[in-house]
């Protein structure tokens, strides 16, 4: 046994094991990578492992965003490109909105009126939004909440 496959039957033996011990429906995934040298890239992952949901925790918890050349920079700018092929409307920037809270999975909540939680799920990508690090002047959550209120939402 060749020593990438001995290492490949170690990774995959402990990735069982760890995933045993994790909760009802999670989801394990193993990368690793040397710089400039692709042709060493492992990448393990659990049997029913969506690798969309891969790059969203990343997104979400690993810091991947828009800086540098990466597949999510690259798919969030032709959806963009595409949405704004017809101009810079406020009807195309809505549907970019939308496509955005759609991909953070925010939509459920906020029709459920969980709205505080889809702000939170979108706070990342929007510097209005509170709890992001952008150091711009975010809105506070108490004001947003009674906006929506006042236009007439509900809040669960």
């Amino acid at each position: 046994m060749s020593a990438t496959q001995q290492f490949h039957q170690t990774a995959n033996d402990c990735l069982e094991r760890i995933a045993a011990d994790l909760w009802p429906g999670a989801k394990l995934a193993l990368v690793i990578y040397t710089p400039d040298k692709p042709e060493l890239d492992i990448v393990l992952k659990d049997s029913g492992l969506k690798v969309d949901e891969v790059v969203n925790t990343l997104r979400r918890r690993g810091g991947l965003g828009l800086d540098g050349e990466n597949i999510y920079k690259r798919l969030l700018c032709d959806a963009i490109l595409g949405a704004m092929g017809g101009g810079f409307t406020p009807e195309n920037q809505d549907r970019i909105a939308l496509q955005q809270i759609r991909e953070r999975r925010a939509l459920e909540d906020i029709k459920a009126g969980r709205i505080a939680l889809a702000i939170s799920k979108c706070s990342n990508i929007w510097a209005s939004l509170p709890g992001n690090n952008y150091g711009q002047n975010p809105h506070r959550l108490d004001k947003l909440l009674g906006r929506w209120v006042e236009l007439g939402g509900v809040l669960a």
